[in-house]
């Protein structure tokens, strides 16, 4: 079905067809909500820890994946609304004494905008 969609989107005959799979936050997703979050401090951090830390702390019902989006952010993808939504209530939160900035993605706009 997503590739008849891709197709139908082609803007002329010979180019390639539209990519709707997800791509480091340039695709189109779905089932899916999103936080974009940032670690406000200039210094070097580890960034598997900081992902572990957060998959700990917030006990998630359902899904929790995370993407390196650049070096200052990261992507977190949740399969349950509602756990999104306790994780924003749940906050302020942070990592090694620096606070962590989280924003709402909707999947699609480059997250370079959010």
């Amino acid at each position: 079905m997503a590739a008849r969609l891709a197709y139908a989107l082609a803007l002329a005959e010979g180019q390639r067809p539209v990519d709707l799979r997800s791509s480091k936050g340039m695709g189109l997703r779905q089932s899916e909500v999103f936080l974009v979050g940032r670690l406000l401090a200039a210094r070097v951090y580890n960034r598997q820890s900081f992902v572990g830390m957060f998959h700990h702390a917030w006990k998630v019902n359902g899904t929790l994946k995370t993407e390196d989006v650049d070096e200052n952010k990261v992507l977190f993808s949740f399969s349950d609304p509602a756990a999104r939504a306790r994780v924003l209530r749940g906050g302020p939160w942070g990592f090694s004494k620096a606070s962590i900035a989280l924003a709402e993605y909707d999947g699609i706009v480059p997250i370079a905008s959010v």
